[in-house]
């Protein structure tokens, strides 16, 4: 360890030291003060003691007894508190300076206070305060400022005589009270009854928020259209008035056919007349119109039926039948489908 740093520890030592010092030096002078305040507390109760002057007295012993606690003020207050009447106080604390004075094995000043305090017991008041209905929850029962606790329930204990206020509290129930006059000598029982149930404040509903609006349900949707699979019965339907119209101008072409050849119109060369020519002609003609009509028919049936399976599902609306009827020329032709 370096110079300074030595320096520096003696230094915060001897700091230290000096405090403690000063702080001791304190406390001995208030315990000095505590003591002479309490040795002229004394002087003045003694003082007064024999002036008669007890209720005057009794405070100076006990203030004095607080400050520098002794047997003899301890003494001479439990005689202070026998003139004035407060014989309880007086025979505990008779009791507790003989006890006191045992320990110290100075037999006659126990024997003085045992005599005092005995001399004082056929005069204690007593009181007894029991309690109707103990399953009451934090039940508190006093005696003035004093907590009677449950262990002293039911039980006589003295009691130096005066007046007294009894009560009793519980959280949700009525407080209950009772002025008690207790005499010398007397022994006194009372009772705390069962205390009265506040009525229970009704609980506030809760506030509920507004219900929530109900859901606009979306815009029905609208009807689906019919267009495509009507325009697929129409084509199809047309379609298949084509594949008829192509097959009456293929039954025409043949007979136009036939007719080129009866009647020696056309030999088996095919060398033909006039009159057999114009028929091969008309046939061909026919037969020419028939295959272009049947491959539009062909065409437009096809058609028809992709427009109608593709067409989208109706759900909005009951089955019904359609029907669409069609002549061209020669006849009719009716197609019926479902949607």
């Amino acid at each position: 360890m370096t110079s300074s740093a030595l320096r520096l520890f003696f230094r915060n030592f001897l700091v230290g030291l000096w405090g403690a010092t000063l702080l001791a030096l304190s406390s001995s002078a208030h315990a000095q003060s505590d003591k002479a305040a309490a040795e002229a507390l004394f002087r003045e109760g003694m003082r007064l003691s024999k002036a008669g002057s007890f209720a005057d007295a009794c405070p100076k012993f006990e203030e004095s007894q607080r400050l520098e606690p002794s047997l003899g003020a301890q003494y001479y207050l439990a005689d202070c508190y026998e003139k004035v009447g407060r014989t309880a106080s007086a025979w505990a604390n008779f009791s507790e300076v003989a006890d006191k004075e045992r320990l110290a094995n100075d037999a006659a000043k126990e024997k003085a206070a045992r005599l005092r305090a005995s001399a004082l017991e056929p005069k204690l008041a007593h009181l007894s305060v029991s309690v109707a209905d103990r399953s009451i929850p934090g039940l508190v029962v006093r005696r003035g400022d004093t907590a009677i606790g449950s262990g002293q329930w039911g039980v006589a204990v003295p009691i130096d005589p005066g007046s007294y206020v009894l009560q009793a509290s519980a959280p949700g129930h009525k407080d209950w009270s009772k002025n008690v006059e207790v005499t010398a000598g007397a022994n006194v029982a009372e009772q705390v009854p069962a205390l009265e149930a506040l009525p229970v404040a009704p609980v506030a509903a809760p506030v509920l928020a507004p219900a929530p609006a109900a859901p606009v349900p979306p815009p029905a949707p609208a009807p689906v259209s019919h267009a495509q699979r009507t325009a697929g019965i129409v084509v199809a339907s047309t379609g298949v008035a084509a594949l008829g119209v192509g097959g009456v101008l293929a039954i025409l072409a043949k007979s136009a056919l036939s007719d080129s050849k009866r009647a020696g119109e056309c030999t088996p060369d095919n060398a033909c007349s006039k009159s057999g020519l114009s028929d091969r002609k008309r046939a061909v003609s026919l037969a020419d119109g028939a295959t272009v009509v049947t491959i539009v028919g062909a065409a437009a049936l096809a058609t028809g039926a992709v427009l109608w399976l593709t067409a989208p599902a109706s759900h909005s609306e009951s089955p019904q039948a359609a029907s669409t009827r069609f002549g061209i020329g020669l006849g009719s032709v009716v197609v019926r489908g479902e949607f």
